[in-house]
């Protein structure tokens, strides 16, 4: 199991609304290994954004943006069996968002599934 945290900002290069943003993340991960040839991991984070600067004079007043996401996602890695070497693994992952903001424009809630193959070099 991990806990992850991470700090920083999101400096704007040129007009952007909202301006810099600072940026919170936290992130607690985990992991299980089924078979040895088959990886299951789950992850929940927690990010929060606050811009420096007004998002627009046209919404909330040019109220300056916050974001509260929630999201949680599963990854299953299958090592497939005709690859001798064990590099190559066949990645499905599911992952569910919830962006709560005082700006309606960004908040949403998002679920994706992305499928893909993973090729490990060293």
């Amino acid at each position: 199991m991990a806990v992850n945290y991470r700090y920083g900002f999101d400096q704007a290069h040129g007009n952007r609304p909202g301006g810099n943003t600072r940026r919170q993340e936290i992130m607690l991960q985990t992991g299980w290994q089924i078979n040895p040839s088959l990886h299951l991991r789950g992850t929940v984070y927690y990010i929060n954004n606050q811009d420096k600067e007004g998002y627009s004079e046209l919404l909330e007043y040019n109220a300056k943006r916050y974001t509260h996401r929630l999201g949680e996602r599963v990854q299953l890695n299958w090592l497939l069996p005709y690859d001798t070497k064990q590099r190559l693994s066949l990645q499905i992952e599911f992952e569910n968002t919830d962006n709560r903001s005082n700006i309606a424009i960004s908040r949403f809630e998002d679920t994706q599934v992305f499928m893909g193959l993973h090729y490990k070099l060293f």
